[in-house]
């Protein structure tokens, strides 16, 4: 039964969702539309989060900042459920971007600066289903199927069956960081900052399959049911140190932000495997065929789980082609992280058979471990910023937003599914007086891959490894895209 387990888990597949893509989501009134391509040119308080070092560099005794984006995402996937079977899904987002705040203490030491920002660093939502029915001859007759007596049985199973297969997954993750800074203007060229940050994430994700397949004469049915269900909250710390130097000439920027360090955290995971009338075993000495009915259930709670994100370092500069016109480009590299447990269940029995003569028994601890991984990523960008007049200026950006995840075929749930590079593109305006800046963009994101693997494989259902109805993926083709609106106001206390 270790096989059959095994086999059972290598059925997850990688869907997407962005809490694997650091650079998804960019907050902040001029930020936002500059795509976050702002780490050296940054100079308003959303630096708490860019570049705490930048906050030495803005006269403004304190301000507050707000963005929102409303926006619309499309994912289609061709054959994502078996050949000439698309899964096609929609989800509209409302969510606040960044809201922050920055004050001078000046009164106590020359060019010191404390700013605050809050912001939703992920959140993701998303459910793709797929239904397939159909007259099929699925499961092979079993001349043993009703007893009658005087050693006589009535085959079951003899020719097509009414087969319906069901196929659904959701998943939701949010990651709401907080924080403080605190930057030292050293001179008129170069200041420092560092921000910390405290981090609530939660994650959930369910996946379910199942196939039923009914002999309408004699109404027996054959089925199998999976399900892999996670469900993990935590709290973190962690630190950004920045580095913001300053010329008449160009603009630059360092960040090094520290891996996430857990506080606590916890976790739910579940999986069920079920087969009736699929897996068989044949007596050796009289040949009587006895289906072996069996069920994989477990779920455990209140577990303790443990979160880690990576290292990274950022670069970037802001300098002007002409006296309306400046160019920002940035980098970000995030660093690898081997393979490591999220949370353990207890050690349970994971399999109980109904009986035979096979070995059919496993453990949760093994089955139903989480786990983690991540491979280094370089994202990078740039903006242009045109003013256009005194009150008003323009702005369009690229960036792009590479997946970190490393989704093994392996023993284990992993914690994320997404496995989705994107491009993001930001094109928007802003509009200021003495005491605000408002700020209004169009954002679009894409993503597409040709050699997808399928979400289920529901064509030309067969059994496979003796108690599976459906076929392991195989390829499909992958497009996401999305639309937003995003919005940002500045109101400047001073």
């Amino acid at each position: 039964m270790n096989r059959i387990i095994f086999v059972f888990l290598l059925l997850a597949v990688s869907i997407s969702a962005q809490e694997r893509n650091h650079w998804n989501i960019m907050g902040g009134t001029r930020s936002a539309l500059m795509g976050g391509i702002v780490i050296g040119g940054v100079r308003d308080n959303s630096a708490s989060f860019y570049n705490p070092g930048a906050l030495g560099f803005i006269n403004t005794s304190s301000h507050s900042i707000s963005s929102d984006v409303y926006g619309y995402s499309l994912y289609r996937i061709k054959d994502g459920a078996g050949d000439g079977l698309n899964i096609i899904a929609n989800d509209f987002k409302t969510l606040p971007l960044m809201a922050s705040g920055l004050i001078s203490l000046d009164f106590l030491i020359d060019d010191l600066k404390i700013g605050y920002v809050l912001l939703t660093r992920n959140k993701s939502a998303l459910n793709f289903t797929s239904r397939v029915e159909l007259y099929q001859d699925l499961i092979p007759q079993n001349p043993n199927g009703i007893y009658i007596g005087n050693d006589s049985f009535i085959p079951t199973f003899s020719g097509e069956e009414n087969v319906t297969a069901q196929y659904l997954v959701s998943q939701s993750s949010e990651e709401i960081w907080g924080g403080g800074s605190l930057s030292q203007k050293i001179n008129d060229n170069l200041s420092v900052g560092i921000s910390g940050f405290g981090i609530y994430k939660t994650y959930s994700f369910r996946e379910n399959i199942n196939v039923f397949a009914v002999d309408t004469s004699y109404f027996q049915t054959a089925s199998n049911s999976l399900l892999r269900y996670q469900d993990i909250w935590s709290l973190a710390l962690l630190v950004k140190i920045g580095l913001a130097y300053q010329n008449d000439f160009i603009k630059l920027g360092l960040t090094l932000t520290s891996p996430q360090i857990s506080i606590y955290g916890q976790s739910k995971v579940a999986g069920i495997l079920s087969s009736q009338n699929v897996l068989r075993d044949a007596d050796s000495q009289s040949g009587i065929v006895t289906p072996i009915d069996f069920t994989a259930d477990d779920r455990q709670q209140d577990l303790f789980a443990k979160v880690k994100t990576p290292f990274s370092i950022g670069f970037g500069f802001e300098t002007p082609i002409t006296n309306k016109l400046n160019f920002s480009f940035g980098a970000e590299y995030f660093a690898p992280h081997k393979q490591y447990t999220v949370s353990e269940p207890w050690q349970k029995t994971f399999v109980l058979s109904l009986g035979s003569s096979k070995d059919i028994e496993s453990n949760s601890a093994e089955n139903l471990k989480i786990v983690d991984e991540f491979k280094s990523v370089l994202n990078f960008g740039f903006a242009l910023e045109f003013a256009a007049s005194e009150v008003l200026k323009t702005f369009f950006s690229f960036r792009t937003d590479y997946n970190n995840g490393v989704y093994k075929q392996r023993n284990n749930y992993y914690l994320g599914f997404s496995e989705w590079d994107i491009y993001h593109f930001t094109l928007g305006a802003t509009f200021n007086d003495s005491r605000s800046d408002f700020s209004l963009g169009l954002g679009y994101s894409l993503s597409f891959d040709d050699n997808y693997n399928q979400l289920v494989n529901f064509s030309n259902l067969q059994i496979n490894d003796e108690i599976y109805l459906f076929n392991q993926p195989k390829k499909a083709k992958l497009n996401y895209q999305d639309i937003s609106i995003i919005l940002g106001y500045t109101y400047n206390l001073e």
